[in-house]
């Protein structure tokens, strides 16, 4: 992690045109240990925007990839089959599989 953390820690102190820690209080690494984790994870960066009042929903946002993935579903004819998973049932879990294939 310090040698992905140490260059991108550099330039961002330049760009800022300041000196010291880069990632201490809200800029900071975790690890990401299981599925579960890594679903959290996006659904906090896919949130983000709107939090922010960036975005009113995320797929509005430039700022992340979730516009692109619904968009991609959409293309392909599978509107349906999004919006059956936002039910989050075991049937829409089913009907949803497969909607980012081929991104």
């Amino acid at each position: 992690m310090k040698c992905l953390k140490e260059p991108l820690a550099r330039l961002a102190n330049k760009q800022d045109k300041c000196t010291g820690a880069f990632f201490e209080g809200r800029f900071k690494s975790i690890a990401i240990l299981d599925e579960e984790s890594l679903v959290s994870v996006c659904a906090y960066i896919d949130l983000n925007p709107v939090a922010a009042g960036v975005a009113e929903t995320p797929e509005a946002s430039e700022q992340n990839s979730i516009k692109a993935r619904v968009e991609h579903v959409v293309a392909n004819g599978r509107a349906k089959d999004l919006q059956a998973a936002e039910l989050g049932s075991v049937a829409a879990t089913r009907v949803s599989g497969g909607l980012e294939d081929e991104l």
